[in-house]
């Protein structure tokens, strides 16, 4: 377990956080929530976070990370096939993120039970994550906060229509 939540962490800290992520290929849990991490810096610690194979729990919360940082980041999680836990709330990430982030959370493996995606403006991206809960991918989904995030009427409406099928989901 990883914890660096609070520690004023800035992009001009991503190279050496980036290196420093290379040397810990066990790490089960990372955090690095509120800090001020840009698209910049999530770009370059991705490629890192892709070595963490075992990684289990990520909460980026509270950064400044917008739709290219977590574009880098939904790449880098396909190689993280043990993750149960994203937290990527207070962030700005839009629904250009969400659709993609949605697709590769359908290929995750049936371990993914949390997901966190509050107080980003999300709007219409909801609806991508609707459609994907239609199908119950992933198929052990418990919680998905989507709490302050400017759901449309589109997003409601599928998600609504998902709900009957996610026989796991206890918690939207």
């Amino acid at each position: 377990t990883l914890r660096m939540q609070h520690c004023c962490l800035t992009d001009g800290h991503s190279a050496e956080l980036s290196d420093f992520l290379v040397h810990l290929p066990h790490l089960h849990s990372l955090s690095l929530a509120d800090n001020y991490l840009t698209d910049v810096g999530i770009k370059a610690i991705s490629p890192s976070i892709k070595t963490l194979a075992g990684l289990q729990h990520l909460d980026l919360s509270g950064n400044a990370m917008g739709d290219e940082g977590c574009a880098a980041l939904t790449d880098a999680l396909g190689a993280c096939e043990g993750l149960a836990y994203l937290d990527i709330s207070r962030n700005n990430v839009t629904s250009l993120s969400i659709r993609h982030l949605t697709l590769r959370l359908a290929r995750h493996s049936n371990r993914f039970t949390h997901l966190s995606l509050a107080h980003n403006p999300i709007g219409d991206g909801a609806a991508a994550l609707g459609s994907l809960l239609m199908y119950n991918k992933p198929a052990s989904l418990q919680v998905c906060d989507l709490s302050h995030c400017g759901v449309t009427d589109l997003g409601v409406k599928e998600l609504s229509a998902a709900i009957p099928q996610c026989g796991s989901l206890i918690s939207l």
